[in-house]
């Protein structure tokens, strides 16, 4: 897709990936990934250095690792923590998408974690000590989720004259980017100050508004190059845990899922780490 834009990939990333350093160091890396993303832009440059192998859910995905595990050839599922010669990464979507569609802590998203730990777990576990012993296994996630109603998102451009001070892309669509946890709008030369008293009117103390300034000096996103900072946005809006902010970029079209994440509240920024054994793992009992 990107390429077809006439836009050049090194727009994702630009570096070298983990995937690729380690690959210096003579570890091979064999990344599992859903067969509909494995060939895309993104996941070629953000992966780059490992072998891809798409798969299509969880049972086939549960066989595939029990597979590696067998052979010998896994050390270490999922990332790096300790010398080994050979690491599998497996990235699993649809437990993302469940929760942001049903929301985190929802009877749906638990239920799905679930069967998704069940199949994979108890496969891996039924392989015995004498396969896994010295295989190891961490379970972590990329980010946290906040459970928000639909219905209770703030639409800044309600009512005011927010839209008019918005830059546009070729199609006339406002550019607002991130998500209802982190708004970034993309605003007119000469105008920032005046969108910032907007969203200021309508949130009150219900959010965190910062200008790109401000929010590169307060080092919130670690240390940003040009190239990124002219990407973030003019104005940042980083609602409190109890609010969502966000744009109608189209009449009528309005935020439909309830998970979300991008702010600043503990359950979006923290995040498990679970390193184990494959060997401690025990076969489910009925």
């Amino acid at each position: 897709m990107l390429s077809e834009m006439g836009v050049s990939p090194t727009v994702l990333f630009r570096g070298r990936t983990l995937f690729s350093r380690l690959g210096s160091e003579g570890v091979k890396t064999r990344a599992f990934v859903r067969a509909h993303i494995h060939d895309t832009c993104y996941t070629r440059r953000l992966l780059g250095g490992a072998e891809r192998v798409p798969y299509v859910n969880v049972t086939d995905l549960s066989v595939a690792l029990a597979r590696e595990v067998r052979r010998g050839d896994a050390r270490l599922i999922y990332v790096y923590i300790e010398a080994t010669d050979t690491i599998i990464y497996v990235y699993i979507e649809a437990t993302d998408t469940i929760a942001h569609l049903y929301g985190y802590g929802t009877e749906e998203q638990e239920a799905d974690l679930e069967n998704t730990l069940r199949v994979i777990l108890g496969r891996l576990a039924g392989l015995g000590p004498e396969l896994g012993g010295d295989v190891g296994l961490v379970i972590a996630s990329d980010h946290g989720l906040l459970t928000m109603e639909p219905e209770g998102v703030v639409y800044l451009d309600k009512r005011t004259r927010l839209k008019r001070y918005l830059l546009r892309d070729e199609n006339g669509v406002p550019l607002v980017s991130g998500s209802p946890r982190n708004a970034y709008l993309h605003v007119k030369e000469g105008y920032v100050d005046r969108v910032v008293r907007i969203v200021e009117d309508v949130l009150g103390d219900r959010a965190w508004i910062l200008t790109r300034d401000e929010l590169v000096k307060r080092r919130l996103l670690g240390r940003v190059s040009g190239r990124v900072a002219r990407r973030v946005g003019d104005v940042i809006v980083l609602p409190d845990e109890g609010t969502s902010a966000w744009i109608e970029h189209f009449a009528g079209r309005r935020v439909r899922g309830r998970g979300f994440h991008g702010g600043l509240s503990r359950v979006e920024m923290e995040v498990p780490l679970l390193p184990m054994r494959l060997s401690e793992l025990r076969p489910a009992t009925s």
